[in-house]
């Protein structure tokens, strides 16, 4: 058994490729090294002309055709075809909606995660961060960098599961019958989370 990665003996490159990142002046120039970039990343970036941009990076195999990558390959019969061409990596520039948000979730419906797709569930706090910035912009119309913080911090504390599962439970309880025995308690549970 071996294992194969797809940014072996590339590590200090990438590294390299990302801090030079930090030396680009105009979009163009920061797309210009991301395929120097073997890390599989989420990058943001923006500038002073109010460009905005989203890129899910890195190395990406191409996996031969019927394979279950969480499982081993057969050496010599299984290899890697080749790797995603930049252009079919996830990424926005300048979203419609003027604002990004990502919290480690699928940079883009039905993109896998390969080995560890297992960690992309149905329910993520990006969901979350989306629902309230979206509530804010309507109430605000603008956010400045603190609306931002109080913004993640919400979300952080926050049990996204519940907090779209709770609606249909009070639906349910407000539907018991008050003579069932389990009434006052539901009531008095309701109460609480509601």
């Amino acid at each position: 058994f071996s294992r194969c990665f797809a940014l072996w003996k590339l590590e200090v490159s990438s590294v390299g490729a990302l801090l030079n990142l930090g030396g680009t002046d105009s979009l163009a120039s920061f797309q210009a090294v991301l395929p120097q970039i073997a890390l599989n990343l989420d990058l943001i970036y923006a500038d002073q002309s109010g460009n905005i941009a989203y890129f899910h990076d890195g190395r990406f195999p191409i996996r031969p055709p019927g394979i279950d990558p969480r499982f081993p390959l057969v050496g010599g019969k299984q290899e890697w075809v080749s790797y995603l061409p930049q252009a079919r990596k996830p990424f926005v520039i300048n979203p419609a909606q003027g604002w990004l948000a990502g919290w480690n979730n699928s940079p883009e419906a039905g993109w896998p995660a390969l080995e560890s797709r297992e960690q992309w569930g149905v329910e993520h706090r990006v969901q979350g961060l989306t629902d309230i910035i979206s509530r804010e912009l309507a109430a605000k119309g603008k956010l400045t960098l603190d609306d931002v913080n109080e913004i993640n911090f919400e979300v952080a504390q926050k049990d996204l599961f519940a907090s779209r599962s709770i609606p249909y439970l009070l639906a349910a309880v407000a539907n018991v019958p008050a003579s069932d025995p389990d009434y006052a308690a539901l009531n008095e549970a309701s109460a609480l989370i509601g």
